[in-house]
């Protein structure tokens, strides 16, 4: 396994000429890398890291030949997905963009672009345009159940069903929603990507697989889940009415004032039971 990393760098300085890579891994000596090309963003290369294992991390850092000028120390994250890693820094940049459009922001980038990134800089705009105000997470029936992710910056997202005991997922494409309504945001649902499953999933466990760029992906839990699987990386589909205690009986009306008619709306504290 090469565990391939696309590196692009950008130099407020212009001169590309006598730059290379410096690569190494947690506890191992490092050597060097070569760019191969240019492009309007700056150098481009690739570094690999042979192994028989994924490799999850690698540390690097651009240089010129002689060592008279080098960058930050830059960790990189590598994500499992179906397409090539590609990384963007910029000198004088501590940070690690994992996409193009992220690194046009930076101050040190020549001809930087400040409103690159407005989904992410300008909250209250981004807010009435992307806002919901509906339920999220998972609903349960015994003949089908229902998902939703509200992940508006999301390229794709997939449902990842595990059946018990295996490592390897039934795979369901979720849809993304088209509704576009800034006033009544419960029926906003252009940035919420849902899937029903017709089968009693009681038990089951899943992740949302989200593409935020096409050339890697994350495994995720479901940000609104109601139990987790043991090792606490996977959400499970729970039955509500397992969930009731034996005598439960449950305030309605003027005796559970804090009771909000969408859960949405309220502020939750987090709680652990073990």
């Amino acid at each position: 396994m090469d565990n391939l990393l696309t590196v692009h760098f950008h130099s407020m300085h212009g001169d590309y000429s006598r730059y290379s890579m410096w690569k190494w891994l947690d506890g191992y000596w490092g050597e060097e890398a070569h760019f191969s090309r240019e492009d309007d963003f700056g150098l481009v290369g690739q570094v690999t890291s042979p192994s028989n294992r994924f490799i999850d991390s690698v540390n690097l850092l651009v240089k010129t030949e002689d060592w008279s000028r080098q960058t930050h120390d830059y960790r990189v994250r590598r994500f499992l997905g179906d397409a090539p890693n590609a990384i963007w820094i910029v000198e004088g940049d501590p940070t690690v963009y994992y996409s193009k459009q992220a690194a046009l922001t930076s101050h040190s980038f020549e001809g930087r672009d400040q409103h690159a990134f407005d989904m992410a800089l300008r909250r209250q705009e981004f807010d009435q345009k992307w806002g919901f105000q509906g339920w999220l997470g998972h609903k349960y029936e015994k003949g089908a159940t229902e998902f939703r992710l509200w992940s508006p910056l999301a390229r794709r997202v997939q449902l990842l069903l595990f059946k018990k005991g295996s490592k390897n997922p039934k795979i369901i494409k979720m849809s993304r929603g088209t509704s576009i309504n800034k006033d009544r945001h419960e029926m906003n649902t252009h940035g919420v990507w849902s899937a029903t499953v017709k089968k009693d999933l009681d038990g089951v466990a899943y992740q949302f697989r989200v593409y935020h760029e096409e050339s890697f992906y994350q495994d995720t839990r479901d940000p609104y889940s109601i139990a987790l699987s043991l090792d606490n990386k996977k959400s499970l589909v729970v039955n509500p009415k397992r969930l009731v205690p034996r005598g439960y009986e449950k305030v309605t009306k003027q005796k559970a004032s804090w009771r909000k008619a969408n859960a949405c709306s309220s502020v939750i504290c987090e709680m652990h039971l073990r």
